[in-house]
């Protein structure tokens, strides 16, 4: 089991009751292999952070750095501004939380739902080649 309080790592479940993130290893093979036994279906799998992205972070990302200009905010602001990052940023990157697998199954869709691209499974904008930088 891994616990993250404040975007650091511990491995004692039993502080911060409440106000961390606990994880752990995931046998993705074992769920889908459950899952399918069960009835369900994979919709998909992909890492957090492209998941996250799909979803829009980076537009978030973005916003976070053109909410005021340069010359009307505060150091207050700008050290606000830059710890919203910060923790977004986590969440998204490869080398730390962006690496989490996310697994999605569902049950009783029409071949018309499972067809449908699900959001978080679609390429992130900042990733597709025609996409300008």
């Amino acid at each position: 089991m891994q616990c993250y309080y404040r975007h650091s790592y511990h491995n004692d479940p039993f502080i911060h009751i409440g106000e961390q993130d606990l994880t752990a290893h995931v046998d993705f093979t074992a769920l889908e292999k459950k899952g399918d036994e069960l009835g369900l279906t994979q919709l998909g799998f992909t890492q957090q952070g492209l998941f996250l992205m799909a979803l829009g972070l980076g537009d978030r990302l973005s916003v976070l750095s053109t909410t005021q200009s340069a010359e009307a905010a505060t150091a207050k602001d700008i050290q606000k501004i830059m710890m919203r990052r910060e923790a977004l940023q986590q969440l998204i990157s490869p080398m730390g939380l962006g690496n989490f697998g996310v697994l999605i199954q569902g049950k009783g869709l029409t071949q018309k739902e499972i067809a449908r691209p699900l959001k978080g499974l679609t390429t992130p904008p900042m990733f597709r080649p025609s996409a300008s930088r």
